[in-house]
């Protein structure tokens, strides 16, 4: 799995949860660290099951509700819910970088995270 310290052993695992019962009914693990292409596998793997066990035949178009975190926000899972016709709310974390709203709040607010990321950098250690 490739992280921002290189490549490292480990997955990312990800469980898909019934909210109204409060039960796991999908948990699958994926050698990469981002969520964005696991979505389509996932919601496959959900509507495969339920068809299976005879529960629902399409549980993803029976008014059910898909929630997932900014992880799962892409262009591509975005165009492929709405070609579904899936219900789904996931959180959009780059809408102030496309809205022109938020243009000059770096101007506003100044520039905190990139002073605090400058400060918390490798520091030398001086020689004895």
């Amino acid at each position: 799995m490739k992280t921002s310290k290189g490549t490292i052993q480990g997955f990312n695992g990800i469980a898909t949860v019934d909210k109204k019962h409060q039960i796991i009914v999908d948990a699958q693990a994926f050698g990469h660290g981002q969520e964005q292409h696991t979505l389509k596998p996932i919601l496959a793997e959900v509507r495969e099951r339920f068809q299976r066990l005879r529960i629902r035949e399409n549980i993803l178009k029976d008014g059910v509700i898909i929630t997932a975190d900014t992880g799962f926000a892409s262009t591509a899972n975005n165009d492929y819910l709405y070609s579904n016709k899936i219900n789904a709310y996931i959180p959009d974390n780059r809408f102030r970088s496309r809205d022109e709203r938020f243009d000059d709040q770096k101007d506003k607010y100044g520039h905190r995270h990139e002073e605090n990321r400058k400060s918390t950098r490798h520091k030398q250690i001086p020689a004895i």
